[in-house]
């Protein structure tokens, strides 16, 4: 089974080609503006020149649904649909978040937490552990950035651990969760990203449990946490 993942949720565009649970090639570019509509589908060809694989043997197509950057989802569900209409192959939709916490290995025994700016002082947030897996605890969440560290610190003193922070939101964001939380950990930068070897990988697990979960063009959801966008919807667990 071969998929074809991208990610377009951030600044950091990700796009991976996966057969049989193996990853055969990635490509990621860091845009500037955004602008993944011009760099989006020349980076789909690249990845397959890479692979030397064609695009009509890819059986799904899987795309990060965030949350995240409203044009960066749009972008990628426009050509995860165009693409569909062509091949008829099946479509799967994971968290972008899901997979900047898959980021973090089976061995940190310690709670996820996944921050993205939202501006204006709100954040993107979602709290994990690893137990033989990747369990989500909270999330999707869009908040004020003190509600989302109080709430760490519930799920802190429920779950007995100490707390690592990943995404791109530590950046922004380092000086203050340490005055809230001196005590948090900072994932390396390398592990901000939601890279679509990880989405790939995601779909395999969710596979093995559920086979139905993949979609049609027409049922796709995306995580649209801002209200003026869409309304939330809740996705699927892990």
């Amino acid at each position: 089974m071969k998929i074809l993942a991208l990610d377009t949720s951030t600044i950091f565009l990700s796009l991976a080609l996966a057969e049989d649970e193996e990853i055969i090639a990635e490509t990621h570019r860091r845009l500037k503006n955004k602008d993944h509509t011009r760099y989006l589908i020349p980076e789909i060809d690249r990845l397959f020149k890479k692979s030397q694989r064609d695009l009509e043997d890819i059986d799904i197509l899987c795309l990060g649904s965030g949350p995240g950057s409203f044009t960066g989802l749009r972008v990628a569900l426009s050509t995860v649909k165009a693409l569909n209409f062509s091949l008829h192959n099946k479509i799967a939709s994971i968290p972008s978040m899901d997979a900047i916490a898959y980021n973090i290995d089976e061995q940190q025994d310690r709670i996820i937490a996944c921050i993205q700016d939202a501006k204006k002082n709100k954040v993107y947030g979602a709290l994990y552990k690893r137990d033989n897996g990747l369990v989500r605890l909270k999330g999707y969440l869009l908040m004020e950035f003190d509600r989302y560290m109080d709430l760490i610190r519930e799920v802190k003193e429920r779950e007995n651990k100490e707390v690592i922070f990943t995404g791109e939101g530590c950046q922004i964001f380092k000086e203050d969760i340490l005055k809230r939380l001196p005590q948090g950990y900072f994932a390396e930068r390398r592990c901000w990203y939601p890279y679509a070897k990880n989405l790939a990988r995601l779909v395999f697990i969710r596979l093995k449990e559920d086979k139905t979960f993949l979609s049609t063009r027409n049922k796709v959801e995306l995580l649209y946490l801002h209200s003026q966008y869409a309304n939330i919807t809740k996705p699927k667990k892990l």
